[in-house]
This record gives structure tokens, C-alpha cells and sequence, in this order.
């Protein structure tokens, strides 16, 4: 798949994994957010080659999520989100 259609996936993965908690306010600030989440994915994918350890680390967490286990699913969207930042550049 090109570069938009694998973003696409990752966003949407976010999205259904926001939905799926039911939390109506997170998924209202994810969808106002969605353009800029894609704009700033398209910079980072454009950095680095990230969609394979992307893949590894989503599958990761749906696996937790089969098992229901919630401390691991936890730990690895934290993990997830500190490699996203480590990648980027950016500042906590």
C-alpha cells in the first residue's frame, strides 16, 4: 500500500480504539483533531520508516486487548506514544 493508505490505517486503528472505550469526549477531540493527526503523520512517516514497528506495536496492543488485559494494553499505548515522541523530535 502507498504512504496516504497506510496513515489512513493507523488513524483509523486510533480511532476505532477510541471509540471502543466509549469515551464520547475523547472521541469528539480525536475527530476534531483528525486533520491535524494526519498532517502529523505524514511528517513523521516522511522521517523515518515507521509503519512496520507501527504494525508490531498495534498488534501488540490488540492482542491485550483480546486477553483483556488493561495494565499491559496501558503500558504498551504509553511505550507507543514515548517511541512516537522519541521519533520525532518532539519535547514532552
Amino acid at each position: 500500500p502507498d504512504q496516504k493508505t497506510l496513515i489512513d490505517l493507523d488513524i483509523s486503528f486510533h480511532e476505532t480504539l477510541i471509540n471502543f472505550s466509549g469515551n464520547s469526549l475523547f472521541m469528539d477531540v480525536f475527530k476534531i483533531l483528525r486533520n491535524f493527526t494526519y498532517d502529523l503523520d505524514t511528517i513523521v512517516h516522511s522521517h523515518f520508516d515507521a509503519f512496520s514497528e507501527i504494525s508490531s506495536i498495534h498488534s501488540e496492543m490488540v492482542s491485550y486487548i483480546k486477553n483483556n488485559d488493561l495494565p499491559e494494553l496501558i503500558t504498551c499505548v504509553k511505550k507507543h506514544h514515548a517511541q512516537t515522541i522519541e521519533k520525532f523530535g518532539a519535547k514532552k
